[in-house]
């Protein structure tokens, strides 16, 4: 385990059972690799303590907290501001705290739409959307698509009034694009209709992994299927639309670009100097080369070389003066870029991030 000291940037994810969270493992291996001093960790905290400590967080070493359920809404009342659509959404799951103030967000529809954008190469606002479920995440998902004014989005949900409560929201925020469907209605046509079709329930995970949100013989070759669940990696509803010719996408990709928002948002106090640098090499470099130089990351795919190193751009030209390579151009890298390297390698699939 990392030492933690008094200079030591904190991080957590708060719930009351996140021992299954993976952002832990993911964060603080890219924090090591990268040689910054900070430290994410997972937090059971009970309900009636909840208060106690998070007022407590923010006069600590704390740059930021992700919240899972219950505590989305809980944490408002103790925000010092909210960002302007985490605010339409009603819910925040991630906070930026800076100097004592604590600043609610909301990644869960971000995310999950900047993969839509990036992974699948979707025009938010040329599609039109079929989502099922009408719970936080799908509120959150809803919210950030509708503010992008896509053609349509239709919303379907057992408890027909609570898709019915979502959609009057957003249309008085964003004009009339959302429209409440009862799931257990006829949908044909509104699913023949739709572009983009995203399951927002836990339907498809244990213990429900054998189930299906909707009636899958609804769905069509022209549709992309998108499912907010990554554990299992393919749901059966990605199964069998796979099976059927559709494009696929599942919930990793909202947990990859949740952290690269997070690297962007949180980490600027702490960023060390990161370049790509680009160069011919005349020679193959040794492991023991990496660890001499700082090479973070190696692409040996074309003649002209990128690495990814540490340090600012006077250090390595200095290495680099008693090495074979010819430095043709050194880019500093922002962090989001920085995450995309050390999620790949991490081999958390973030080569097709972009």
């Amino acid at each position: 385990m990392k030492d933690i000291t008094v200079n030591t940037k904190l991080a957590a994810i708060i719930g009351t059972d996140i021992g299954h969270s993976k952002s832990p493992a993911m964060m603080n291996a890219a924090f090591q690799k990268l040689g910054l001093d900070a430290y994410y960790y997972a937090m059971n905290i009970k309900e009636e303590d909840f208060g106690t400590v998070v007022k407590g967080i923010s006069k600590m070493n704390f740059m930021g907290l992700t919240l899972t359920i219950p505590y989305k809404i809980q944490i408002l009342q103790y925000l010092d501001e909210i960002d302007p659509l985490a605010e339409i959404i009603g819910a925040v799951n991630t906070i930026k705290i800076q100097d004592g103030r604590m600043i609610g967000y909301n990644t869960d529809g971000a995310g999950f739409v900047r993969g839509l954008e990036v992974d699948c190469g979707l025009t938010i606002e040329d599609q039109v959307y079929f989502v099922v479920g009408a719970g936080g995440v799908s509120r959150a998902i809803m919210t950030v698509l509708a503010s992008k004014k896509p053609k349509c989005i239709y919303l379907a949900n057992r408890t027909f009034s609570k898709a019915e409560e979502i959609c009057t929201h957003l249309n008085s925020h964003f004009g009339d694009i959302c429209v409440p469907l009862p799931l257990d209605g006829e949908l044909k046509s509104y699913i023949d209709q739709s572009t983009v079709l995203i399951n927002a329930t836990n339907i498809g995970m244990p213990p429900y992994a054998d189930q299906a949100p909707i009636d899958l013989s609804l769905l069509h070759p022209e549709l992309l299927v998108a499912d907010v669940i990554y554990n299992p990696r393919k749901t059966l509803l990605l199964q069998t639309a796979e099976s059927m010719g559709c494009r696929i996408v599942n919930g990793q990709s909202l947990l990859l670009h949740q952290g690269k928002i997070l690297f962007n948002r949180d980490l600027d106090t702490i960023k060390g100097n990161i370049h790509k640098v680009q160069a011919v090499f005349n020679e193959e470099y040794s492991r023991e080369d990496f660890e001499k130089y700082g090479i973070l990351h190696y692409d040996r795919s074309q003649s002209v070389h990128y690495i990814i190193m540490k340090g600012s751009e006077k250090e390595i030209r200095e290495k680099f003066a008693e090495k074979s390579p010819v430095v043709l151009d050194l880019i500093p890298l922002t962090l989001e870029e920085i995450f995309i390297y050390e999620m790949e390698g991490l081999g958390y699939d973030a080569g097709q991030l972009g």
